[in-house]
């Protein structure tokens, strides 16, 4: 009988040893996310005729730099701010600003060409040291941006010729210049002949001089053409879209009339 007990709990032990086999080792990393190593900070450009297409006209984290045409009467510069959505605490210091903000997604106006900014971000969330044996839970950023003066520093104005992408033989010269009519006003950015040949005069404005071209809606080395004005309203009123960057002295613009008034993608580069 004794020989048979020992017998039966060897067999036990076997199935268990063998069942234990079978099933894999959990790792209790696997699909944990690292602590963050950046936050986000962004712009979007606004006065555009689709809400719907906000996301296509956020401006980059790589663009730190952002030119506000006046100091009285243009529209701010929004700067938008995020930390990690998982952080349990954090802590702002924007700038000079005096106040606390301890909010995890905001935004700041800026309404005058401040120059330098610099952003510190402490967050704190759990610590995870079975994941990561030197985490202490605790995260500090650093970043840093500028609101420069757009009449005298915008990165976009310039001349630049190019093509209509299906059309590179057909090369001409698109124009994006600053225009006020006094020392005090705040003027506005034009793009002129485009599409080629194009340089419409926003309809009933009479503070638009002749041939100035189309306004635009600046930011950073972005723009759109505005959704009320130029071209735009031409067509019927509106653009689904239109966007433009300038990059290393090249100048993209996509853009799309509505009603199917035409479309396309203008490439150029700067002449020196």
């Amino acid at each position: 009988m004794r020989q048979n007990l020992v017998i039966g709990a060897s067999c036990c032990l076997l199935a268990i040893a063998w069942s234990c086999r079978d099933k894999p080792m959990v790792d209790p990393c696997s699909g944990v996310s690292a602590p963050p190593t950046d936050f986000k900070m962004y712009t979007v450009l606004t006065q555009f005729l689709n809400p719907g297409l906000k996301d296509t006209f956020q401006v980059p984290e790589g663009i730190n730099n952002f030119y506000y045409n006046s100091s009285t009467m243009d529209e701010p510069i929004e700067v938008n701010f995020e930390a990690d959505p998982l952080s349990d605490s954090v802590k702002w210091k924007i700038g000079n600003d005096s106040r606390n903000f301890t909010n995890r997604k905001f935004f700041l106006q800026f309404s005058a060409p401040v120059g330098k900014v610099d952003v510190r971000l402490i967050q704190y969330r759990q610590i995870n040291k079975t994941c990561f044996p030197k985490d202490d839970g605790v995260d500090t950023f650093y970043k840093r941006f500028y609101v420069n003066d757009g009449k005298t520093s915008q990165p976009i104005l310039g001349r630049f010729k190019g093509y209509m992408v299906g059309s590179e033989q057909d090369t001409f010269t698109v124009t994006i210049h600053h225009y006020a009519n006094s020392a005090t006003s705040r003027g506005y950015y034009f793009i002129k002949n485009l599409p080629k040949g194009n340089n419409a005069i926003p309809l009933g404005r009479t503070d638009y001089p002749d041939g100035q071209g189309d306004v635009i809606r600046t930011l950073g080395n972005r723009f759109t053409i505005s959704s009320d004005y130029g071209f735009s309203q031409m067509h019927n009123a509106g653009l689904s879209y239109s966007l433009g960057y300038v990059r290393n002295d090249s100048l993209v613009i996509n853009y799309n009339l509505t009603r199917n008034m035409g479309k396309g993608t203008f490439i150029g580069i700067r002449k020196k």
